[in-house]
């Protein structure tokens, strides 16, 4: 039996009998590398053990290999070469495996912590991974000559993966490694949250910023189960430990060098697997980096970058301070990480990806956008690019084509995999989605209570940091389903839509809209049906004058006075149940009526005098004329009604499911607001702060910097002030929706074409949402807060967001300047039967208050009969 091992390979070592991960490992220990000790089962051996036959049928040649017995004599060898209580890592060398195009990372089984006595079901399980299905596709079809790699295993302190070149921007200059606390697996996996650090070899000559650190939350880590003496656990790191480096500067110097060695050898950037236990470095696999581009572009070479806020103005109205922007924009990254992973791309695309999922938002002038390069970039890797890329250009409102993105190129076999792969998860969560989206639900309630009962005044600023990473860390590994339901909310609308606008159905104008009319099941309107309980029990209670004689202060004393106790309960109702429910309510800086139940009453006074009913029955009449219309098109084709019927039904529930699930995301936010005004107020206490709200005007890295002592300048009273100036000047910055910028976008501008003059249009066009023709005067607001009465006008503003929703109650109709058809003011004026007009271009400059205008919900068009 001839297993290789390190000092004999030279002489058993046929390499068509094993891949590329265990000829480099017999070479690196050869010269030198410290590698764990290690034997080698060639394919030809691993073949032999069961028969002859072992190139024959493939189901009898699985079949064998699951009922074989191992020789003595494997064992024997194993007890020769090892001390008796080792642990062993099992795994592949498949002879395609680690190659320079492909590397088929994650396709062969691993096992850990093996015990000798169940080496042999580690070895057999390791060696049927060879013949799935997965691993048939990838390969062409072709046959897979599989040797399995027996191991000690490393009680490693950190583990993680590092690349000897930048695998995205391909410079040579940057090494990226990763790392977590214990064993990889949690990194490999994708489980477990990693510190990123990019050295820079051309500052480390100059000693200068060599290397770049981002810290996560590292709140659990794998290691052995010493209960059992084999198999992986997780348990939770210490607080202390949770946000310091994994790596010192010196062991990250160690693993570059490590990898300067190996370019060397291989002349080629290597991507490797390591491990520290305490002190000593072990080299774990080292392959070619695969998904690397082959030159860094230049700086004079300067990309084009798209910015574009049609959509994310809704979330992120006005300027949005440092503080929401540096949360958000994790938030952004990690939970569409998931969502790729979710929807069935590689983890290994992924994380080649990195930077595309760190960059989908961008600030500028104190205005979020939204990176097209990026979000085109991220769908792209999904299978029907260019089905799903006009999909989601619908639901983000955006007017104009992207034309700056390449698709990359892949092998066909990759291609097919991917696609295959990608669709089958797309349909198992096409199926599953209601049932997650319930248990998510549950699962949110229960975090979201733990923390509403935490009293964050009582502790410390580290502890409330921590707090905030051990929330955003819950948070994000729950968050799938409302990003799934996005996803089938986005195709389906998509297809909806599509089908609506056949020429068959070309009589009935705005049929998709009238469609979707009424679903009653739209969590958003809860506010503006509470609002109009508490008006009609202010009048029923004769309590009017009390709201329009005295201010909102005032009103809240008396109210708690008892006096009107209907009233006052309604009032603690909406406060309980919609209180985080306002205009701004996703940026952290925002006070809710939580924070400022004052707001509440003075929305309460405003809408006194001229309430409409909430609800009204012409949407209802025109859901009903729209399905007995649809149905008797398709009456005489089955086949095409129960397709039209599936597809409506799909898209009522995923369009109204997406807004209801929005609202969790803005419960989950408040919880987060609650953290950083327990720590403003802290930090104004310890006079570090010259206001509390001043936090908002720093980032969160910023303030763990400062807890953890690292701030290179802890002055943070200067830089709140510095920022505070700044954005007072921003406020007088007019910025288009689209900003195109070669380049760094601060100095190279390109102004949209929505920043030029605009001559006054009798006609305006923009997108029909609700059908209803209005005519009647308008009410231009650029805030919430400006309306006092709405007296039955038209609402005209720039884009709207869910705290609008009180004032739709009492408006005659809705324009909007931005939006889509899947954007929040779309939604719910089809609840309401509300005509409403989105996406109107130049609508702000175009019509002031008192003008008179038609409006017609069915076509998009609204005339200006009299300008005042």
């Amino acid at each position: 039996m001839n297993l290789v091992t390190e000092d004999n390979y030279k002489v058993y070592a046929e390499p068509k009998f094993f891949g590329g991960k265990a000829k480099r490992l017999l070479e690196l220990s050869d010269q030198g590398f410290n590698i764990p000790h290690f034997i080698l089962i060639p394919a030809d051996v691993l073949a032999g053990f069961i028969s002859e036959e072992f190139t024959g049928n493939q189901e009898k040649t699985i079949s064998l290999i699951k009922h074989f017995n191992f020789p003595v004599s494997l064992l024997t060898f194993l007890k020769s070469r090892f001390e008796p209580d080792t642990l062993f890592a099992v795994r592949s060398s498949a002879t395609n495996e680690d190659g320079d195009e492909k590397s088929y990372a994650g396709m062969y089984q691993t096992k850990l912590y093996v015990q000798l006595e169940h080496i042999d079901e580690a070895i057999r399980e390791v060696w049927l991974s060879g013949f799935n299905e997965r691993v048939t596709v990838y390969n062409d079809e072709q046959p897979v000559q599989m040797a399995v790699i027996v191991q000690q295993m490393i009680n490693a302190t950190v583990s993680g993966v590092a690349f000897g070149i930048n695998p995205v921007s391909g410079s040579k200059d940057e090494k990226i490694i990763n790392a977590v606390y214990g064993l990889g697996e949690g990194l490999v996996s994708g489980y477990l949250s990693a510190d990123q650090f990019i050295v820079n070899h051309t500052n480390l000559i100059t000693e200068q910023n060599a290397i770049e650190k981002h810290m996560a939350v590292k709140s659990e880590k794998f290691v052995l189960d010493e209960k059992k003496g084999f198999g992986l656990i997780k348990i939770k790191v210490p607080l202390s430990l949770q946000l310091q480096p994994g790596l010192s500067d010196q062991q990250l110097y160690k693993i570059c060098d490590m990898l300067d060695r190996l370019s060397l050898k291989y002349n080629a950037p290597q991507d490797i697997e390591f491990a520290y236990e305490k002190e000593v470095l072990y080299l774990l696999q080292t392959r070619p980096v695969t998904a690397v581009k082959a030159n860094k572009p230049s700086l004079t070479d300067q990309k084009i970058t798209v910015w574009d806020n049609s959509n994310i103005i809704e979330s992120y109205p006005g300027l949005t301070l440092p503080l929401t922007f540096s949360f958000i924009t994790k938030m952004y990254e990690s939970v569409y990480k998931q969502l790729s992973a979710v929807m069935g791309i590689r983890q290994q695309v992924i994380n080649a990806n990195a930077p595309q999922y760190a960059n989908m938002l961008g600030i500028i002038y104190g205005r979020v956008y939204y990176n097209l390069n990026s979000w085109y970039g991220a769908l792209a890797l999904l299978p029907g690019y260019s089905l799903n890329v006009a999909f989601m250009e619908k639901m983000m409102g955006v007017k104009e084509k992207f034309t700056h993105h390449q698709i990359p190129k892949k092998s066909n076999s990759q291609e097919w995999f991917d696609i295959i792969y990608a669709v089958l998860r797309i349909l198992w969560n096409l199926f599953t989605i209601k049932e997650k989206s319930t248990k998510f639900q549950a699962g949110f309630q229960l975090i979201y209570d733990k923390y509403q009962a935490l009293n964050f005044d009582s502790v410390s600023l580290t502890e409330l940091l921590i707090h905030y990473r051990t929330y955003e860390q819950n948070l994000l590994k729950k968050w799938k389903p409302p990003l799934v339901n996005d996803f089938f909310a986005m195709v389906f609308y998509g297809m909806f839509n599509k089908m609506c606008n056949h020429k068959k159905y070309g009589e009935f104008k705005n049929l998709q809209n009238a469609l979707l009319i009424g679903s009653n099941d739209i969590i958003s309107t809860g506010p503006a049906v509470l609002l109009s309980a508490i008006i009609k029990s202010i009048k029923s209670e004769n309590a009017s004058d009390l709201f329009t004689n005295n201010s909102s202060e005032q009103i809240l004393k008396l109210l708690e006075t008892g006096i009107y106790p209907q009233t006052n309960n309604l009032i603690q109702q909406y406060l309980e149940k919609w209180g985080a429910r306002c205009v701004g309510e996703l940026k952290l800086e925002t006070k809710t009526y939580i924070e400022a139940p004052e707001k509440l009453i003075a929305m309460i006074r405003n809408t006194l005098a001229d309430l409409q009913p909430a609800f009204n029955n012409i949407g209802l009449r025109m859901r009903i004329d729209a399905e007995l219309f649809v149905t008797k098109k398709n009456a005489g084709n089955p086949f095409k009604k129960l397709l039209f019927n599936y597809v409506l039904k799909q898209t009522r529930y995923f369009v109204s499911n997406r807004e209801n699930l929005r609202y969790e995301r803005t419960r989950a936010y408040s919880v987060v607001r609650k953290i950083c005004n327990a720590a403003g107020k802290k930090l104004y206490h310890q006079k570090v702060l010259e206001l509390a709200d001043d936090i908002f005007y720093l980032t969160f890295e910023e303030l763990e910097d400062y807890a953890n002592g690292k701030s290179v300048h802890p002055a943070l009273m200067e830089i709140a002030a510095l920022r505070k100036k700044a954005y007072t000047g921003y406020e007088h910055i007019l910025l288009p929706e689209r900003i195109v910028a070669k380049g760094v976008v601060y100095l190279n501008i390109i102004l949209g074409s929505n920043n030029t003059p605009v001559n006054k249009l009798q006609v305006l066009k923009g997108l029909p949402c609700c059908s209803g023709i209005v005519r009647a005067k308008v009410k231009v607001l650029h805030h919430a807060d400006e309306a006092t009465h709405m007296n039955g006008h038209i609402l005209v503003t720039s884009s709207t967001d869910p705290g609008w929703v009180p004032l739709f109650v009492s408006a005659a109709g809705i324009l909007v300047e931005r939006g889509s058809m899947l954007s929040h003011s779309a939604i719910v004026s089809r609840e309401m039967g509300l005509p409403c007009i989105v996406g109107i271009t130049g609508l702000m400059q175009q019509l002031k208050s008192g003008d008179l205008v038609e409006m017609n919900g069915a076509t998009g068009e609204i005339i200006i009969i009299e300008r005042c």
